[in-house]
């Protein structure tokens, strides 16, 4: 059940991410370009963490969730 958790929280971290980078272009970056950059990079960052998340519970699927 722990993998699940993971999974899901996984999927949300990319999502999440997408968003953020997809709505940053909507932002206001004429006042402040630096701001436009962060946002994408943060939202660089949590897909990144996303896709490690949802690779490593699946490969804790594979090998039942049991901690080693």
């Amino acid at each position: 059940m722990n993998c699940y958790k993971f999974l899901l929280s996984g999927i949300l971290l990319i999502v999440g991410g997408a968003i953020a980078v997809i709505y940053s272009d909507k932002s206001r970056s004429e006042f402040r370009p630096d701001g436009n950059i962060a946002i994408k990079l943060s939202g660089g960052l949590l897909v990144m963490f996303g896709i490690l998340l949802l690779l490593g519970s699946l490969i804790g699927m594979e090998y039942n969730c049991l901690p080693s």
